[in-house]
C-alpha cells in the first residue's frame, strides 16, 4: 500500500515550518538504469522518484550501456557509468560536466576531492582522483594492485576495496593519504576477502562485504582498523551479495537472493529474509536510513524493471518506476535548517503534474520575477513585469514533456520549487 500523498505533503509542511531546527528530509531519490545491454541504442538513464507525489521522472541520460554507481554531495549527483563520470545539478537537473573514465566502478567524495576506482577493462591505476566542479583527472594511483570496488574515508585516510576483478582470488583494501593523495599500503584479507565489494566505517573501523563467489554457499565480513594494522574475517553462512545499508548496529545485504540482516556485534545472521527474494533479480538495494524503508530494485535485464518500496520488517508499503537494468540508486537528503527565508513562502504548485497551466501559490503579493528552468538549465520562461499577487498562472502547454524548476524573486531572495509537465 502506498503511503498516503496527503499525510507526507502535511509532513513537508511541517518540516518546513520549523525552520530554525536542523530537520532532514528526503528530497528525491535517483534511480540509474543501463537499459538493456543487447541493444546498442538502449543508453543509461537517470530518473528522479518524487518521494511526495511519487512519480518518477527521466531527467538525464548518458550514451553508455551499463551504470555503475551514483553518489549525492550537496544538490549535485556523480555518476559513474562504464566509460564516463557525469556530474548532474539536481535542482535544475542540468548536466554540469562528464569525462572519459573507461571501467570505472565506485565513486566518493573525501576531501572535496572524487575518488573513482577502476575495473576491467582498465589494466593498472585502479584508482583515481578527480577535482569535482569539471571532473578533471589530478592523480592517479598506480600502486594498487588491482581492479577496485567500493570506497570510503575516515580522517586522513581513502580506504578502498581490491578485488582483482571477477578471477581474483583475494581480497584487499587498500589505504590511501587524503591529503597529498599519497599509496600507503594493502591489507591482505587472503582468501576470507574474496569478493570484497563494499566498504562502510563503524566506529574509527573499515568494515567490508565480501560477497559470495560464483557456487559459493557462504560469504563474509571483513574489518580492519583506521590504520590498518589489525583484520579480522567472519564467515556468514548465507550467499550474500551487495551492502544494502547499516542501521542500530545491524548491517543490511542482498542474502539469498532477498534482503538479510547481520548483527554487527555477534558478526551473526539475524534474519536471512527481512525481505523475500523477489521473482525478478535485485539490481540494486539500498536502505533509507532516515524513513527505515528499503527501496529495493530488480529487473531481469532484458525487458523490465521495478522498483518497490519495504519497511524494516519488510512489508511492502509502496513502489516507484524501475527501468531495464537498474543498477544505481542515491537519496537526496536536504536540510531545511539551511533553507533561503523565501523558501517559506513558496507554498504550493497546483496541478502538478500538469498539462496546460500551472498555478502558483504564494504566502507574499511582493514577487519580483517568476522564471522556469528546464532540465538543461535554459530559461523557457521569464515574467518580471506583472503586478504578481497570492495567485500566479502559468500556460506550459507549449512545454516539452519533463521536470522544470519555477524560481520566485522578493525582497528576501530566491526560493525555488520542482514540476512536471505532462
Amino acid at each position: 500500500m502506498k503511503i498516503n500523498y496527503i499525510l507526507k505533503l502535511v509532513l513537508v509542511l511541517l518540516i518546513s515550518a520549523n525552520i530554525n531546527a536542523q530537520n532532514w528530509y528526503l528530497n528525491q531519490v535517483l534511480v540509474g538504469s543501463g537499459g538493456n545491454f543487447s541493444d546498442p541504442d538502449n543508453h543509461v538513464t537517470i530518473s528522479s522518484y518524487n518521494t511526495i507525489n511519487q512519480i518518477t521522472s527521466d531527467f538525464g541520460s548518458i550514451l553508455t550501456q551499463s551504470i555503475q554507481d551514483i553518489i549525492i554531495v550537496d544538490n549535485y549527483a556523480y555518476i559513474a557509468a562504464q566509460d564516463s563520470i557525469a556530474k548532474y545539478d539536481i535542482d535544475s537537473y542540468e548536466k554540469l560536466a562528464i569525462t572519459s573514465a573507461i571501467g570505472v566502478n565506485k565513486l566518493h567524495m573525501a576531501n572535496n576531492k572524487l575518488v573513482a576506482s577502476f575495473q576491467y577493462p582498465e589494466i593498472d591505476n585502479f584508482i583515481k582522483i578527480y577535482e569535482i566542479h569539471n571532473l578533471d583527472l589530478i592523480s592517479s594511483i598506480s600502486e594498487v594492485s588491482g581492479e577496485a570496488a567500493g570506497l570510503t574515508s575516515i580522517d586522513n585516510f581513502i580506504y578502498a576495496a581490491v578485488n582483482g576483478g571477477w578471477a581474483g582470488t583475494v581480497g584487499k583494501i587498500a589505504i590511501i593519504d587524503i591529503h597529498d593523495l599519497s599509496f600507503i599500503q594493502e591489507v591482505n584479507l587472503d582468501s576470507l576477502g574474496k569478493g570484497i565489494k563494499d566498504l562502510f566505517v563503524h566506529e574509527n573501523q573499515v568494515l567490508s562485504v565480501n560477497v559470495t563467489p560464483w557456487g559459493g554457499t557462504t560469504g563474509h565480513i571483513s574489518v580492519i582498523d583506521q590504520y590498518g594494522s589489525i583484520s579480522n574475517s567472519y564467515m556468514i553462512p548465507a550467499t550474500i551479495g551487495s551492502l544494502v545499508g547499516v542501521k542500530n548496529n545491524m548491517i543490511y545485504t542482498v542474502m539469498n537472493n532477498g534482503v538479510g540482516s547481520i548483527d554487527m556485534e555477534t558478526m551473526t545472521i539475524v534474519d536471512e529474509s527481512v525481505i523475500d527474494q523477489p521473482p525478478l533479480t535485485i539490481s540494486c538495494a539500498k536502505l533509507d536510513t532516515l524513513n527505515n524503508e528499503f527501496y529495493v530494485s530488480t529487473t531481469n535485464y532484458s525487458s523490465m524493471g521495478e522498483g518497490t518500496i519495504f519497511d524494516l520488517n519488510g512489508f511492502q508499503i509502496g513502489s516507484y518506476t524501475a527501468e531495464i537494468s537498474p543498477d544505481a540508486m542515491a537519496f537526496d537528503y536536504r536540510d531545511n535548517s539551511n533553507i533561503n527565508e523565501a523558501e517559506l513562502y513558496l507554498t504550493n504548485i497546483y496541478p502538478n503534474p500538469a498539462s496546460s497551466k500551472i498555478n502558483v501559490q504564494t504566502q507574499i503579493d511582493d514577487v519580483k520575477s517568476v522564471i522556469v528552468v528546464d532540465n538543461l538549465g535554459r530559461i523557457i520562461y521569464e515574467n518580471s513585469g506583472s503586478n504578481f499577487k497570492n495567485l500566479i498562472s502559468i500556460d506550459i502547454s507549449s512545454f516539452n514533456s519533463g521536470i522544470y524548476t519555477l524560481r520566485l524573486t522578493n525582497n528576501v531572495g530566491v526560493s525555488s520549487s520542482k514540476f512536471i509537465k505532462q
